[in-house]
């Protein structure tokens, strides 16, 4: 397994409800994770890919002109070495995610219920990858 320190992993949270967005950048900031950026939609979270190249994106599902799952085919289509984490307030989208490959679901209660899973999903997405998260 190879390692990556926390401080060098890029986030890019990718959520149309302010409360979460913030809520996720509060819980990675916790969690020891400091490079973070945010967009609102699908179009926006394609477009800041090039330029912040994040190793990590967590993203909703239903969002405002492009949702979760074209956004997540459009960031594959591009780099797949980027490690996806959908997001929903509905677990009947877990599924899905599954389906169409990415490597984590985060069911958004859990943010409030068990704060403690917000790391633990960070954490088996990239050690599917082979990847150790260390401080």
């Amino acid at each position: 397994m190879e390692e990556m320190k926390k401080d060098d992993v890029r986030i890019l949270v990718v959520d149309d409800d302010l409360s979460i967005l913030n809520g996720i950048l509060f819980g990675l900031e916790e969690f020891g994770y400091s490079q973070f950026e945010r967009s609102y939609n699908g179009v926006q979270a394609v477009g800041k890919i090039e330029e912040y190249k994040p190793n990590l994106v967590f993203l909703d599902t239903e969002m405002p002109i492009m949702d979760g799952v074209d956004a997540y085919k459009n960031i594959k289509q591009d780099d797949t070495r980027i490690v996806i984490i959908g997001m929903s307030s509905s677990s009947r989208y877990k599924e899905i995610w599954d389906q169409i490959g990415a490597d984590s679901f985060f069911p958004k209660r859990d943010l409030y219920l068990k704060p403690e899973s917000l790391e633990q999903t960070i954490q088996s997405a990239f050690q599917k990858r082979g990847i150790i998260l260390v401080d």
